[in-house]
């Protein structure tokens, strides 16, 4: 195995680690407009219960699609997490969508669908698709924070 392969996945432990040593609390409230929105798709997902002993650092990730009567959708992305903060944006779409029409796909930071206590869940893809073509599509990766003090903390160490 190369030096920078191992590199990366002593950086994705580490990572992986501070996550589940600091998973923190986060302001999850949404927006009150959403409540006058159809939910049309939402995932939630708890990258670490498995590998947790006190139910009180079990993280949460969810993602929620809601649609408005003018068509536009909103992607709403919320965690428990202090890696995360929360986040939401906006798609232009011209027609009503269903739940068939919503993909959320799970990885791990190093691409994985499959998480280990090593390597856990932490991306979230969205697609929208109408008509079986999709118009959208945007990672959201729910441990930016994380991966951001980790490197500042080895670009310090460098100096």
């Amino acid at each position: 195995m190369g030096r920078n392969t191992m590199k990366k996945r002593n950086l994705c432990g580490v990572v992986c680690f501070l996550a589940i040593l600091l998973g923190g609390c986060a302001s999850g409230d949404e927006t009150s407009s959403l409540e006058n929105m159809e939910l049309i798709g939402e995932d939630e997902i708890s990258p670490n219960e498995d590998y947790i002993e006190d139910e009180a650092d079990k993280v949460l990730y969810s993602v929620q699609v809601y649609q408005e009567e003018n068509n536009a959708v909103i992607v709403n992305a919320t965690s428990n997490s202090a890696f995360f903060d929360d986040l939401q944006y906006e798609v232009t779409c011209h027609e009503k969508l269903s739940a068939s029409d919503v993909d959320i796909v799970w990885t791990t930071l190093m691409g994985s669908t499959e998480s280990t206590e090593e390597d856990q869940l932490a991306v979230a893809t969205i697609s929208l698709s109408l008509n079986g073509e999709v118009f959208s599509e945007r990672k959201i990766n729910f441990f930016h924070k994380g991966i951001e003090i980790v490197t500042e903390t080895i670009d310090q160490n460098k100096k």
